[in-house]
């Protein structure tokens, strides 16, 4: 597994069904990244302060920094055109990708994979690890989608490393330091 993938990350008004994408970042092999508020469609009300605590994103900023879904898409297609994206929470970015995707009445132009495909059961239950890890050594709080992304692009790489990692982390337990 090439550790250099394209990372895509979401922030949310809310996980509960009627929640919709606020802020959007790829994160691309090549070092350039792209990150964007969006702006909620007038039917998109649903909003969950707690969602808010850990976001920081208030509504009133996504309405009023955001750009349109419609244009979202358009710089993500530019972007991303027959690429395979991955992420770290599938689930919930996947409904946040054809959402925002939907509100432009359009498909996405790449595919979206979980990074857990690219990682065996021992990566796997490194994973939360290596990502706490990586958000200390880029100096990243969590719970922005570009910092997100990042996070998850640096933990994925030290993951995948050939043999520079593979001893450490065998023999390195979780619960110590990085």
């Amino acid at each position: 597994m090439d550790p250099g993938v394209a990372i895509i990350d979401f922030e949310a008004s809310g996980l509960g069904a009627p929640g919709y994408p606020i802020e959007v970042a790829v994160a691309l092999p090549d070092g350039r990244d792209w990150a964007t508020l969006i702006r909620p469609e007038p039917d998109w009300i649903a909003w969950d302060p707690a969602a808010e605590r850990i976001h920081r994103i208030p509504r009133g900023q996504a309405v009023q920094e955001g750009m349109a879904p419609t244009a979202v898409v358009a710089q993500l297609d530019a972007l991303l055109t027959g690429q395979t994206l991955y992420c770290d929470a599938w689930l919930h970015d996947h409904r946040w990708l054809h959402r925002l995707y939907a509100a432009a009445s359009r498909y996405p132009s790449f595919r979206l994979e979980s990074v857990f495909t690219c990682l065996n059961e021992h990566q796997q239950l490194r994973w939360r690890w290596e990502k706490q890890c990586a958000a200390r050594r880029l100096g990243l709080a969590p719970h922005r989608a570009l910092a997100d992304a990042r996070i998850a692009q640096a933990a994925l790489a030290r993951l995948c490393a050939p043999a520079v990692a593979a001893a450490e982390m065998a023999t390195t337990p979780v619960a110590e330091g990085c």
